[in-house]
């Protein structure tokens, strides 16, 4: 904060000049960066409290400026406006790429801060704030108790460059990350230890996916879904390759006629059965019975 009367203004640029070749010596030789808020000269005192929450303010950009610098209103004003919706759009890739559970999303982050950096210090703290609201309410689906938003509060003070923001954001995106993508892998497994059993007890019957899919209480899209991801199959397909297995047993252990057997594990039409049966085996239901 810095008093200027009359013609000192040649004195005062040279102190800063002075005070900024201090700072980078310091910085050298005892591995120590200050960074400092600089006013607009005022002619009097009596404007001393504005002139200080002015400087004060300067110095909450040091996280966007850099740090060890002397830092002028001219330069904070300096920097660009940033649109909410450039902001809301940065936000929901994030939370998309949890979602969509692609595993790195430091691209996602990156990209975020770099259009906070084009921004003022308050800006960055007002997107922060949308940002970990965000992650809030995806940890409230989640049933988990963190309160991210709440420890930005106590911690964004504290971070002094850009990478200690970075790898802040990240330590919370990839725990919220993994959180989702445990549950999703519990309810995955629900859905298929349900749809798996209605299937070995109604096997025999007309079965449809919308059938399959209540039975495990999820849409058509998210049974199809859970059976990609878990077993590499279609609901449909793993339904014929199960009749087909039964359909194999009842050859080798009963006395059923391959008609009989074919309605008995669901097959509509025998000639349907016979070229399903001879795909999986190589044999055609006779030919495969007699084989013992």
């Amino acid at each position: 904060l810095l008093s200027v009367r009359g013609d000192a203004q040649p004195l005062l640029d040279q102190s800063l000049q002075i005070i900024q070749q201090n700072f980078e010596a310091w910085k050298r030789e005892c591995d120590l960066s200050f960074t400092m808020g600089i006013s607009y000269p005022m002619d009097n005192l009596q404007n001393l409290r504005g002139a200080y929450l002015q400087a004060l303010s300067c110095t909450d950009q040091r996280l966007i400026l850099g740090l060890g610098k002397l830092i002028l209103p001219s330069m904070c004003a300096s920097q660009l406006s940033i649109s909410g919706s450039q902001i809301k759009s940065a936000i929901e890739d994030i939370m998309q790429a949890i979602l969509r559970q692609e595993g790195d999303c430091a691209q996602y982050v990156d990209a975020f801060l770099d259009l906070l950096w084009q921004g003022t210090y308050s800006a960055l703290t007002h997107a922060m704030q949308d940002f970990t609201a965000k992650l809030d309410a995806l940890c409230v689906h989640l049933q988990l108790e963190i309160g991210i938003q709440e420890m930005l509060g106590m911690q964004l003070e504290s971070m002094e460059t850009r990478q200690q923001l970075f790898d802040w954001c990240m330590k919370w995106v990839n725990l919220v990350s993994n959180a989702y993508q445990q549950a999703e892998q519990r309810r995955a497994s629900v859905c298929m230890e349900e749809a798996l059993q209605y299937i070995e007890q109604h096997y025999g019957e007309d079965l449809s996916l919308d059938l399959l899919a209540g039975s495990a209480n999820v849409s058509r899209s998210e049974c199809l879904r859970c059976f990609k991801k878990s077993l590499q199959t279609t609901p449909y397909r793993y339904l014929i390759e199960f009749r087909l297995s039964k359909a194999a047993e009842l050859l080798k252990h009963s006395d059923a006629t391959v008609s009989e057997i074919a309605e008995r594990v669901g097959f509509r039409q025998v000639s349907h059965f016979g070229k399903c049966f001879k795909e999986k085996t190589g044999y055609a239901p006779s030919a495969y019975r007699k084989q013992g």
